[in-house]
């Protein structure tokens, strides 16, 4: 399956921090947004959402 920025399904729109960080990942697909957080060795993965718990989607830009 190929996806909009050529081979990635998931792409980095964010990144703050080296050993402590937070990253925002796009799925490609849907649009839905993800937040990523770090800290050494360990980190989690969770749905990105508004103030009303909506999940955040990107739109696609040309």
């Amino acid at each position: 399956m190929e996806y909009p920025s050529g081979e990635k399904r998931f792409i980095k729109i964010y990144s703050q921090g080296m050993v402590d960080g937070i990253e925002i990942w796009v799925d490609q697909v849907t649009g839905v947004n993800y937040l990523y957080h770090y800290s050494g060795n360990s980190g989690g993965l969770t749905l990105l959402v508004d103030r009303e718990g909506r999940p955040i989607i990107s739109t696609r830009q040309s």
